[in-house]
């Protein structure tokens, strides 16, 4: 999670407006010239935090593990869940103003809380939350105007029935061949085993470094 906030980070530092989308979406055509950035942050879908508890997580256990820390990490901020919205991270804008650098800095500190405790996703509930914090606005995409390809956004779309099947049927193909490749099964277990001591070893880096604010991640 923190390489992935990193990355996200650094462009943020870099540019006034900037357009954020998961490795797995394909864009379908040429981004516009003239896209309106609105103040803070754009997002495709967007929604208040506690619908996405009430509606979008299925499991029982995660849902109760990750509200818990929601609700802890609100609380060590001093945020208002009612005033906190769910941004999916997998295609949004910022526009750069003077809380930028507020903003950097505390969705990092989150990440940083979060992995901490065995959360390795929860960039666009870290994204709310800094926003309800710092007074960011966070609006919702209503112009559309990048046309892309997300395999969740298309099977919720053909489950409203509002695209055909076959109209993304390739892409859907070619999504389930590269995120689930044919693996022996030795390299499904050394690629677990590979996992878990690469996440061991970086969790142990990561609660040293983060004893320089050790009242904020560890009371």
């Amino acid at each position: 999670m923190l390489l992935y906030f990193s990355f996200r980070l650094y462009f943020l530092s870099l540019y006034d407006n900037c357009i954020y989308f998961d490795a797995d979406v394909r864009i379908f055509d040429y981004i516009p010239s003239d896209i309106n950035f609105l103040p803070g942050i754009t997002a495709y879908s967007c929604f208040s935090i506690k619908k996405k508890y009430d509606t979008v997580l299925k499991s029982p256990k995660a849902k109760s593990k990750n509200w818990k820390l929601l609700v802890h990490t609100a609380n060590k901020l001093n945020v208002n869940l009612d005033n906190v919205k769910f941004v999916w991270e997998y295609m949004w804008m910022f526009k750069r103003d003077e809380k930028t650098q507020d903003f950097i800095d505390l969705w990092r500190k989150i990440g940083r809380y979060y992995e901490q405790r065995g959360r390795y996703g929860g960039e666009g509930e870290a994204m709310g939350l800094v926003a309800a914090k710092l007074g960011i606005p966070i609006h919702y995409d209503r112009e559309r105007s990048i046309s892309f390809f997300k395999y969740r956004d298309a099977k919720y779309k053909i489950s409203q029935g509002l695209v055909k099947p076959e109209a993304v049927q390739e892409y859907i193909d070619r999504y389930k061949e590269i995120k689930f490749p044919q693996k022996s099964f030795w390299e499904k277990v050394r690629g677990k085993i590979n996992k878990y001591v690469t996440i061991q070893k970086h969790l142990i880096i990561l609660r040293i470094s983060n004893l320089f604010d050790f009242d904020f991640y560890y009371s």
